[in-house]
């Protein structure tokens, strides 16, 4: 994938993940009954689960060699 690709998939995932949360904050219809409001509880861990994504595919190409904590 190249970067340029990878990049436009971040911005994609993020925005998207981001206005789920936002309907889901904002202007999330209380009268959902049945399968709906079981998606209404699934929606968040998706939305989350979808920023976490985007930071992945930003922050994919992690240097080599490098320690994970402080020198000290």
């Amino acid at each position: 994938m190249t970067p340029r690709l990878r990049r436009i998939a971040d911005a994609a995932a993020t925005a998207a993940s981001i206005a789920v949360a936002c309907l889901l904050c904002f202007g999330s219809p209380r009268d959902w009954e049945g399968g709906p409001e079981w998606m209404r509880y699934g929606l968040p861990a998706a939305s989350v689960g979808g920023v976490r994504f985007g930071a992945r595919l930003m922050f994919s190409g992690a240097a080599k060699g490098t320690a994970d904590t402080a020198p000290g």
